[in-house]
């Protein structure tokens, strides 16, 4: 047999439970009305977030390049353009 007090016991501990969820959701309304006025204000139209940039399709499900290669990559594209430039320059010298 079932001891007589468990259920009132459980009814207690339910009625309990159910204030503390109550004041708990009560908070998170109560702040929730005092941010809406507040965000208008926040998202104004002169400062809008800018969109997420797109990493480049190609590196799209690869790791993106370490420093080091980033800074060949780089250096091989200045040298490059000092050797275009150098080619350019050269023809109008002679």
């Amino acid at each position: 047999m079932r001891h007589p007090h468990s259920v009132e016991k459980r009814i207690d501990l339910l009625s309990r439970l159910n204030k503390i969820f109550d004041n708990f959701w009560q908070k998170l309304e109560d702040r929730r009305h005092q941010t809406d006025p507040a965000q208008p204000q926040v998202h104004s139209p002169q400062q809008q977030i800018a969109p997420p940039q797109r990493t480049p399709t190609a590196w799209r499900g690869r790791r993106l390049p370490s420093l080091r290669q980033r800074m060949a990559r780089k250096r091989k594209l200045l040298q490059a353009k000092a050797r275009t430039q150098s080619a350019q320059e050269a023809p109008e010298v002679a």
